[in-house]
């Protein structure tokens, strides 16, 4: 799979780099064959994409990022594209305030929450239940997970 491919959320391992020409600005960022990067998010229409590698965030476009071969090892997703079911939340990119906004709600990462609809964005928590923004919901990442311990 290309780096370019991997959904927003998802930590990969490098295998590979293609093309000669990006290979050693590239090797120069961090992206070497073996290291572990996360994509942390991409701009609105796509392009450019902001990832996460040797605790640097490095922001690269589509067209480089698909010259490097990736292996997913773990997929995990924005609040706004999950469908109804179980998650647990693994991230969430923002401030301070945001942070605690979430944390009233019960949304703290570690902590297992319930998507119940998608239009509004409405999830159960221990807190109770809680509709987002599409906004908000962007920036906390969750894993499924099959049942509700």
């Amino acid at each position: 799979m290309r780096l370019s491919d991997v959904p927003v959320g998802s930590t990969a391992r490098i295998e590979r780099i293609f093309r000669d020409s990006v290979n050693s600005r590239l090797l120069g960022l961090g992206f070497v064959p073996g290291a572990q990067v996360v994509v942390v998010r991409e701009a609105p229409l796509g392009n450019p994409r902001v990832y996460q590698i040797m605790g640097k965030l490095i922001s690269l476009r589509n067209e480089d990022a698909s010259c490097i071969e990736v292996t997913v090892m773990r997929t995990a997703i924005p609040l706004s594209d999950c469908e109804p079911g179980f998650y647990i939340v693994t991230d969430i990119h923002g401030g301070g305030k945001f942070r605690r906004r979430q944390n009233i709600a019960g949304i703290e990462i570690g902590k297992q929450l319930q998507v119940i609809s998608t239009f509004p964005i409405t999830v159960r928590t221990e807190q109770g239940v809680f509709r987002l923004g599409r906004g908000e919901a962007s920036r906390i990442i969750l894993r499924r997970v099959e049942q509700w311990p």
